[in-house]
């Protein structure tokens, strides 16, 4: 094998020097494009550039994230990878099999869901087996009940978004690209989705996507990509990838980020406070029940994970030292969530923790009694502990979940993916996941400077 070869197989996609160019015609310059049937010459002020020498190589196993305002060539790039239109310059080389995940995409309208689906497997020639596990699997991860087996064109565009992720994820590809189509849907199955993507990330799946939000390439990726009217601007790691970006989003004039602290205040027990006698709605049962379904913040899209030997079994949730009644909390009040555990066997270190992501599934903040360097006990089997934490509200209005996890030491016995789902409410006028209580404005005129 040579050492190009061997080179090669390092790498999920190669593109050297690809462009794609667009003709115009007079009529098109007002209306849009026209994609020419055959290649011909044209008047340079007939082009239209797309992309223009695009080269970089994308190693196998990585999330890449795709940035760009629009009209940057994000779609045409991933389209050019997909293997659906072909650069009209330069060489592309993909090795594995590619998903695309684009709404809509090979989908009968008049058909439903089930035989759609049943068509795509067929014409990719899968065997009746497979088609049947991937019906199966779409249907559950749809989850739009019988509407599945009604025509497509009845359907929301919610629904539509849910069997085409449902179809697009019921494989696992050698590289899985998505073109924005995260936008679409509720926040409850954006999170659901951003799992599945997280699984086949750990799987070794490679990941690329366009997104708008720079915290999603951030936190998600190890590399992204920045492109402006169809150059390339940066391929990097993601940090430096975000402040480009951010640097074309503000006319290159840059950006900053401030911090701030989340107060928390967790107990691996609860010790019987005073104030707790008054606390409303303070309350837990005695039982082997799980009743955190009946907590108004319970998601019932979670995922639980774990070994075994503990359950959390409730949740009580308030806001400003009240029991909620809805999902709401608004920005700059107090949260507090209690947990009620039981162990159904004896463990040596007791942890109890939480990730809080966004509807995006980003992680914004985790800890655990263990990183927090709080004194672990031991518990018996049969014994029951009660959980806290609290903290302000300093999140962006928005769709937040918190994941719950107990542990020996940091050995998972329980974790409940997503498990809580609240809503923070405020004034939305600001980018970020954060929220500062600030101030701004002039302080002083040119007029008043001496």
């Amino acid at each position: 094998m040579t050492g190009e070869a061997e080179q090669d197989r390092n790498f999920a996609v190669r593109l050297n020097g690809i462009g794609k160019v667009f003709s115009l015609s007079s009529q098109s310059k007002q209306q849009g494009f026209q994609m020419p049937w055959k290649r011909r010459p044209v008047d340079d002020d007939q082009e239209f550039w797309a992309l223009r020498d695009i080269s970089m190589d994308l190693p196998k196993g990585k999330s890449v994230g795709i940035l760009g305002l629009n009209g940057a060539g994000k779609s045409t790039l991933l389209q050019i990878i997909a293997g659906n239109i072909k650069p009209s310059e330069g060489q592309l080389h993909v090795d594995g099999q590619v998903q695309l995940l684009q709404l809509g995409a090979g989908f009968v309208m008049a058909r439903s869901g089930r035989d759609n689906v049943i068509d795509y497997a067929r014409a990719r020639g899968r065997s009746t087996e497979e088609i049947e596990q991937r019906v199966a699997y779409v249907q559950e991860f749809a989850d739009i009940g019988p509407f599945f087996d009604q025509p497509m064109s009845s359907y929301s565009s919610g629904m539509n978004a849910r069997v085409a992720f449902g179809n697009a994820f019921a494989v696992d590809p050698d590289i899985m690209i998505i073109d924005e189509a995260l936008a679409v849907g509720d926040a409850v199955f954006v999170n659901k989705c951003f799992r599945r993507i997280q699984e086949m990330r750990e799987s070794g799946t490679t990941i690329i996507f366009v997104s708008h939000s720079s915290d999603s390439v951030l936190r998600l990726c190890e590399l992204g990509v920045v492109l402006d009217k169809g150059k390339l601007i940066e391929f990097s790691d993601a940090p430096t990838v975000v402040k480009a970006y951010h640097g074309i989003v503000m006319g290159n004039g840059g950006s900053t980020q401030s911090d701030f602290e989340l107060g928390l205040d967790i107990d691996p027990e609860e010790r019987g406070e005073e104030n707790d006698k008054e606390k409303p709605g303070f309350h837990f049962h005695s039982d082997q029940k799980d009743r955190l379904p009946e907590c108004p913040w319970y998601n019932p899209a979670e995922t639980l994970y774990g070994k075994g030997g503990a359950r959390i079994l409730e949740c009580i949730a308030f806001v400003n030292d009240q029991p909620v009644t809805n999902r709401e909390a608004a920005i700059g009040t107090e949260i507090e969530i209690r947990s009620r555990v039981r162990f159904d066997s004896n463990v040596p270190r007791v942890n109890f923790g939480f990730i809080l992501n966004d509807s995006e599934d980003v992680p914004f903040y985790g800890t655990n009694l263990l990183w927090r360097g709080d004194q672990l006990e031991s518990v018996s089997e049969g014994e029951e502990r009660i959980f806290r934490f609290r903290f302000r509200t300093l999140l962006s209005p928005g769709n937040w979940f918190f994941s719950l996890a107990v542990a020996d030491d940091l050995e998972v016995l329980q974790q409940r993916m997503a498990a809580i789902h609240f809503i923070v409410s405020g004034p939305s006028e600001h980018v970020g996941k954060g929220w500062l209580d600030l101030e701004i404005g002039l302080v002083e005129s040119d007029a008043q400077v001496s």
